[in-house]
Order: C-alpha cells, then structure tokens, then sequence
C-alpha cells in the first residue's frame, strides 16, 4: 500500500445497510461494518499504513479494466498482465425479505447477508495472486485479533463482535494480519472432484439404461451392446457394464472441460449439456455403431454369420420409440448429477 487512488479509480458495493469502496487495484480501502454509522475496519482510503484494508490483485504489473454488472452495483474487474488475465467480481449479497409483498415493487425490502464475495477466476495463462486481509477497528485504533480455524475459515475479533474471512486458499496469520499467495491457471481441472462426480454419474447413467431395458421400456441396452463384443453371452453383461462405465467416466472429461471453460457447474447446466450429449448419440454414435461393432449387422448389407445383431437405425427406432426417451432422460441425469457435484477449481 504505497499511495493514494485517485478517487475516480474507487467503485461502490453495497448492501442497503452498509457500503464498500473498492479501488481499481483490487483493494477494498473503506468499510464501515456491518452498518454504515458503525466504526471503519478498513479506512486505507485515509491512513495508508494504519486504516486496514484487504487486497485481492495479480503480483505482477498488469493493465485494468472494470465495469458494474448490468442494474446491479456488482463491480468486475479484468486484469491483464503478460502472462494471463483474471477476472475479479466483487459484491455484497442481498435477498428478499419473507414478508415483501410480490404485487408492489414499492414493499420490496432487501435484507443484508451481511458479507462481501470476492471471486477471482483465471481466464486465460497463469497469473501470481496476492491476497492480503488487515482489518483495523475503529478507525485504525485497534488491531484485531485473527485466529485460523482451520475449515471454518479466520475468525477475526473485534470489540464489538466477530467476523470470519472463508476461502479455497491457506493463508499465513501474522499480528492482526492474514496473507495468502497462489498460482491460478485457466481451466486447470479439479482432479479429486471429477473422479468422484464422473463415479456416481456414470454409475446413474449405466443404471438407468439397463433398469430402462428391464423394465420392457427400450430393446435397446447399451451396456449390453458394448459386452456382446465377445462372443461368449456369459460375460457379456458384466462385461459390457464396466466398459460402459470406465466410457462415461472418461466421457465426463468433456463435461468438466465445458465447466471449466464456462466457469460454471450446476445441475441444470449439467442436464442441458447431457441433452445434446444424448442428441449426438442417437444421431451419430448409433450410425457409426453397425461399422464399429465387430458382431452387429449393417442395414446396407443385412446381416452376415458373424454379424447377427440387430443395428440400432437413425435415432435407435428400430428399438422402440420408448428408447429415444430412455437414452435422453439417462443422458440428462448423468449430466445433472455431474453438474452438482463437480466443485469448479
């Protein structure tokens, strides 16, 4: 913290009961909490080296450029530096109070969470980032005391109450004073979270396609198919079930990749992708299965010794028309339960 912003470079977040004044360098310098005729835990904006601030910005030299959100005082700040860029968004949650009359706009009332979010995504390279949280109360009297709690994140106290500070990154606590420095790289996947979300969707998709075909609703069992690769009818359906699986677990690879790219991972977002998942499947993979299955006919040629199974046909019809909504209501769901399980890194 060396000078002062000029006082254009300050954008404004708030929450009807309180406000922030956040510079273009990513640093929150004036914070009046939790209301805004209480004392100051950041007042940088008048005392560089005593007021408090908290700072979230690149290491490195970088160029800036911010912009509130469309109707919201939701400020996002792009920061570009030679070997990457993020994007900061910085806002102070509201919701709608229980009692707000839904007929007149003019008995909407917003309550405060009482929080500030910072949410850092990496879109483009690596880039260093600094975070600094140094909070002092009443106007810079009074040092806080922090205490990590490990999950529960720092537990900050004050005179008057206590506040937490929660985030994905360790931090090192040192004299009323908490510092946190990382590497962030655009679609970097989170591992552990795609092994364990790819697992259960997989197992839901799989599931559902051979329930779909117990239960008389398709002729269709694509697990089935795969297994009955081998000629022994024995093996094929256990066969055939784990190759399915082990396929739609590397196949939720491409979903985490759009996750990723979207900086977006929800159960909705999920099922629309598996939608379009299940399109391409009745209309390209099941074309392309007659000629990649070693033991099913071709429509063309009819069937021959070794190839005896009946192929699929556009859109799997030859199976029933019940298969089309077998195959888009599994794919959905495996798209869904993958959406809201995936943690984006």
């Amino acid at each position: 913290m060396q000078r002062f912003p000029a006082l254009g470079d300050y954008g404004l977040i708030g929450d009807c009961r309180a406000a922030a004044l956040v510079s273009r360098y990513g640093s929150i310098d004036w914070l009046c909490w939790p209301r805004f005729d209480s004392p100051s835990i950041f007042a940088a904006l008048l005392d560089r080296e005593r007021g408090g601030y908290g700072k979230l910005s690149p290491v490195q030299p970088c160029s800036v450029e911010r912009r509130y959100l469309p109707d919201s005082n939701v400020i996002e700040a792009c920061f570009t530096s030679d070997s990457g860029s993020v994007v900061l968004t910085d806002l102070m949650p509201v919701r709608e109070s229980a009692h707000s009359s839904s007929s007149s706009s003019s008995s909407v009332s917003m309550v405060p969470d009482h929080e500030i979010i910072c949410r850092l995504v990496c879109t483009s390279g690596e880039v260093e980032i600094e975070s600094i949280f140094a909070p002092r109360a009443d106007y810079g009297e009074t040092v806080p005391s922090i205490r990590d709690s490990a999950k529960l994140g720092l537990r900050i106290e004050f005179n008057r109450g206590v506040a937490w500070l929660r985030s994905g990154v360790p931090w090192r606590v040192d004299k009323g004073s908490a510092s946190a420095r990382i590497a962030m790289r655009a679609g970097h996947m989170n591992w552990p979270s795609w092994i364990f979300s790819g697992l259960l969707a997989t197992l839901a998709l799989s599931t559902l396609l051979t329930t779909s075909h117990g239960l008389g609703l398709t002729r269709m069992n694509i697990p089935y198919l795969l297994g009955t690769i081998t000629s022994d009818r024995e093996k094929a359906r256990p066969l055939g079930f784990i190759v399915h699986l082990l396929n739609g677990w590397v196949f939720s690879i491409l979903y985490v990749f759009i996750f990723q790219a979207r900086h977006m991972a929800n159960w909705w977002f999920g099922l629309l992708i598996g939608l379009a998942h299940a399109l391409f499947v009745l209309t390209v993979g099941m074309s392309l299965l007659p000629s990649l299955h070693p033991r099913m006919a071709s429509e063309r040629h009819g069937p021959v010794a070794q190839r005896q199974l009946e192929p699929p046909g556009f859109m799997a019809l030859n199976y029933g028309y019940q298969t089309l909504l077998s195959v888009f209501l599994a794919d959905a769901v495996f798209g869904a339960v993958l959406g809201s399980l995936y943690h984006l890194s």
